[in-house]
């Protein structure tokens, strides 16, 4: 009875992040510079890369997420900030059509909101 409650759990939690993770890849704008972002599987990783933007830094096809891995259904990773001009350890926890970016430097954090794009 045991072994099948454990056996259930662990399927449960796997399919939470395998759901998270399905909901995350996509396109998304992000809230600055009308900028496009690519999220993908890669291999055994979860990349995030720009598809288009106004700015001029914000070349199409630069990665802007990487090292990724899920905890606790919530994606961390790495995200580069172009107008800092540096990479911050960075959360991703989808929220409906919504993507909320914490990215955190020491103690301080800050969040934004990305929006998903669907196709018409």
């Amino acid at each position: 009875m045991k072994k099948s409650i454990i056996i259930t759990l662990f399927i449960s939690i796997f399919s939470l992040n395998t759901y998270a993770q399905d909901n995350l890849l996509g396109t998304w704008k992000t809230d600055t510079d009308n900028t496009l972002v690519k999220i993908e599987k890669q291999g055994n990783s979860i990349v995030g890369k720009v598809i288009s933007s106004d700015n001029k830094e914000a070349a199409p096809g630069t990665v802007i997420i990487k090292e990724t891995k899920y905890e606790k259904g919530i994606l961390s990773g790495q995200l580069y900030l172009f107008k800092k001009k540096r990479w911050f350890q960075t959360t991703f926890e989808v929220q409906g059509n919504k993507l909320k970016v914490t990215g955190k430097l020491s103690i301080m954090s800050h969040t934004v909101h990305w929006t998903k794009v669907t196709s018409k």
